[in-house]
């Protein structure tokens, strides 16, 4: 085989040959195909009525095993109301809470949305945000980003 030979590849054949275990992972170690849950009728009520006593989105696809896109699905399908604009309806209270020092992944929970929801509503009333862990180091330093190992 001399030089034009993949060493690595050579070392396995040679390992298979003998006999050995070549430490590669069995097709049974994969993970298997994710379960399709379908949800009863009861199931679908259940999901309901849980939404609008104030469940969220994410709390009902934990909750019933499904993914979130499934249980708003189902919600769409019976005609629930959707909860939307939550923060923009609080504007005032979500922004004295990010003002105060909340996180805005914090002030998403207390709402029940998203932190990246929050951080575009602020952002679309015109709330000057603090700028992301690490992300203030790359503004403040650009020559270290652009320099040559």
């Amino acid at each position: 085989m001399g030089s034009y030979s993949n060493p690595s590849l050579m070392s396995r054949i040679q390992t298979i040959l003998a006999g050995q275990n070549d430490n590669r992972v069995s097709d049974r170690s994969r993970p298997s195909r994710q379960i399709q849950r379908h949800l009863s009728a009861d199931d679908v009520l259940s999901v309901i009525a849980a939404y609008e006593q104030g469940a969220t989105i994410d709390e009902l696809a934990t909750r019933f095993g499904v993914h979130r896109t499934t249980v708003m699905a189902h919600l769409e399908r019976q005609g629930a109301p959707r909860r939307c604009g939550t923060v923009t309806k609080n504007l005032n209270e979500a922004t004295r809470l990010y003002e105060q020092g909340w996180s805005l992944a914090r002030v998403g929970d207390h709402f029940g949305v998203d932190g990246e929801t929050v951080r575009r509503a602020l952002r679309a009333a015109g709330v000057t945000l603090r700028p992301r862990r690490g992300h203030h180091l790359v503004d403040l330093q650009p020559h270290l980003v652009n320099r040559k190992a």
